[in-house]
């Protein structure tokens, strides 16, 4: 790397920073009732804040060339990633790392049904979901 040229990665982890600026994501408080049914007072930072309709409208469109899509699906690869690292032991979950789409498709089919909650809530139910299903 030359002195004062950002590398091919630092430019994408600034485009990235500079639409999550664009795009106003702000921390999120998870409501209060969702907070105990999972465990909390937490937060949600990021894409995860928005709600199911963006979701739904930018998982119909050109995946391949939307960067809002790409920053959705990334925000939850990296919330089930945490979780799987981060969980206390009774409730930390594998993730299958040959098998996104599945995650993917959870995710649509709950913003599908429910347009009106945000994506960080489909991303918790998913978490549920896996934790029962391995037990």
């Amino acid at each position: 790397m030359h002195k004062g040229r950002m590398t091919r990665g630092a430019r994408r982890l600034a485009a990235v920073g500079s639409l999550l600026l664009v795009l106003g994501l702000p921390a999120s408080p998870a409501p209060a009732a969702e907070a105990e049914e999972l465990r909390a007072p937490y937060y949600i930072y990021g894409a995860g804040t928005l709600g199911c309709a963006i979701w739904n409208q930018e998982s119909a469109s050109n995946q391949e060339q939307n960067p809002h899509w790409w920053q959705l699906r990334e925000w939850l690869f990296g919330y089930l990633s945490a979780h799987s690292l981060w969980g206390d032991d009774s409730r930390r979950v594998a993730i299958d790392k040959a098998n996104p789409g599945f995650y993917l498709e959870w995710v649509t089919t709950h913003c599908r049904e429910h347009p009106g909650d945000p994506i960080h809530r489909g991303a918790s139910l998913l978490i549920e979901f896996l934790i029962k299903s391995e037990n």
